[in-house]
């Protein structure tokens, strides 16, 4: 445990900070990832190195030994939370970040705790009151503002178009983080991820023999090096954390903690790749944080 200023900080709730800000970073990676690769391949590729890399370390840790004792409920549960998340969330991911900038798709993360907290009430009883419920409506109305007010930009060539599909890919996750919320730590987090990971790699492997998906034939070094990250760091080490933290964390103050997602990746693609803001969509980054802050008000966390 770590001790600032008289409060505690949990082991969970670091690793949520740590993943946030480790994400942030994933939507520049994979912008500079789709300068060369075909979105499908960089999912693929990703998913297959993660899943690669944590073999050894799930046979050290006598993992394998979980399949067997894995209930058919729980087998229907960890199934629905790795179609969310890595592949309706990747899937999605890769395809908006085609069409908007890594910043703007990161204001979009700003209401995934929003989403997270209505998804939480509906289905794990976490309560809500009414302020909750005027946060979501302010920060659906910013993203709607963001999206209508974008002009297309060499990084945005359609971003209402992305940020629709980027609103998508945030379903997956949330899915994912009430699943992991509902099983409770049940299983170790490693061996979640590995499981997403591998199964995952499968679910886009036939992607690769698409007509529409064109296979690398040249590796530029900033794109290869970007995959890489994605798939040694971001969809192993990033996820197990996000798996950790969700798992033991309620969906609420998890969600809150998403919120440096957005900040990171909207200062990293201004600062890395040179995107930009106009002042109309900073005003409407304020309107997503203040119903984000609103639906945190009005949210009651339950243990």
């Amino acid at each position: 445990m770590t001790q600032t200023n008289d409060r505690i900080i949990s082991l969970p709730m670091l690793a949520a900070l740590v993943n946030s800000v480790l994400w942030g970073s994933a939507l520049v990676a994979v912008k500079v990832a789709l300068d060369a690769y075909d979105p499908i391949f960089v999912v693929f590729i990703r998913l297959l190195l993660a899943g690669v890399i944590m073999t050894p370390l799930v046979i050290r840790l006598d993992y394998l030994k979980l399949i067997k004792t894995i209930p058919k409920r729980d087998w229907l549960l960890l199934f629905i939370c790795v179609m969310g998340d890595p592949c309706i969330y990747f899937l999605f991911e890769e395809l908006a970040l085609v069409y908007t900038s890594a910043a703007q798709a990161g204001v979009m993360w700003s209401i995934e705790p929003v989403m997270a907290a209505i998804a939480g009430w509906l289905i794990l009883k976490e309560k809500v009151r009414n302020l909750g419920y005027l946060g979501f409506i302010v920060a659906m109305a910013g993203v709607i503002m963001l999206s209508l007010f974008s002009e297309a930009t060499e990084h945005a060539p359609n971003p209402i178009l992305g940020n629709i599909l980027e609103l998508v890919s945030l379903c997956g996750t949330i899915a994912f983080v009430i699943v992991l919320r509902y099983l409770g730590g049940r299983y170790p987090f490693i061996f979640v991820v590995w499981i997403q990971s591998l199964f995952a790699a499968l679910f886009f492997a036939p992607g690769l023999a698409l007509p529409m998906v064109s296979l690398p034939t040249e590796f530029p070094l900033l794109p290869t090096l970007a995959v890489l990250y994605l798939g040694l760091v971001i969809s192993s080490c990033a996820q197990s954390l996000a798996a950790y933290a969700a798992g033991n964390l309620p969906v609420a103050r998890y969600s809150l903690v998403t919120n440096l997602t957005p900040i990171n990746a909207v200062i990293m693609g201004m600062v890395l790749l040179g995107e930009s803001l106009t002042n109309m969509q900073f005003a409407d980054i304020a309107i997503v944080v203040a119903g984000v802050y609103l639906t945190h008000q009005g949210t009651k966390e339950v243990p």
